[in-house]
């Protein structure tokens, strides 16, 4: 009855020392959802295990408190199709993974699954999974001709106009988290988008930061 006492307080130990561990490394007062990171892929690794595109996102989108440069053990270079993988139906967010072919917002009940550990498989950002899977894939991000994009008024009260693109050209319009708000063709002359950071992005690769004040 001992023993069996000491190993229920051993594993209680064990299960409360991981959860302070987790909960140590965020920091929710970091985060901030006005913070305006650029969306550049200089790869942190979270104390979490989660890889960031960059230490920005690393600190004020996961409230990390500490991370190392580089990758987190894993190899999104793979850019492993999650598509038959079952998370469950809980309602946590998860990150974004590549989802049937797509880069996808995922939710679930956690990153493993029958014993296997998917978190490396996962971004931080709709637009670092976006890169790094078609870079692996050798699919470059964006195809087309160049055109030009122009953006008036930056900043903006939040009313615009986007001009200076073909009437069959597709274009963007991503958060600064980098995800989808709406996509739309042609020029496009009274755009209104709520207060915020944006990234207007062109097929062939063309981005435009706008701030709507």
């Amino acid at each position: 009855m001992k023993y069996f006492i000491a190993y229920v307080v051993l594993l209680f130990l064990a299960s409360f020392s991981q959860n302070i561990d987790a909960q140590s490394c965020i920091d929710s007062t970091l985060i901030d959802p006005d913070m305006v990171c650029f969306e550049i892929w200089d790869p942190v690794c979270g104390c979490n295990g989660i890889t960031y595109s960059n230490d920005c996102h690393a600190t004020y989108t996961g409230g990390v408190v500490s991370f190392e440069l580089g990758e987190c053990t894993g190899t999104k270079a793979d850019c492993i199709d999650l598509g038959g993988v079952d998370f469950g139906e809980c309602e946590m967010a998860m990150g974004v993974a590549l989802v049937n072919g797509e880069c996808q917002y995922v939710g679930g009940c956690g990153w493993e699954v029958n014993g296997q550990n998917y978190q490396p498989y996962f971004f931080d950002t709709f637009y670092a999974c976006s890169f790094m899977c078609n870079e692996a894939s050798n699919t470059p991000t964006f195809e087309g001709e160049l055109q030009s994009l122009m953006i008036f008024p930056n900043p903006s009260d939040g009313t615009v106009s986007v001009t200076g693109i073909g009437a069959n050209v597709e274009w963007e319009v991503y958060s600064f988290v980098g995800e989808l708000f709406f996509t739309k063709q042609g020029p496009c002359k009274d755009l209104e988008l709520p207060h915020g950071a944006w990234i207007v992005a062109l097929d062939d690769g063309t981005k435009k930061r706008l701030i709507i004040d």
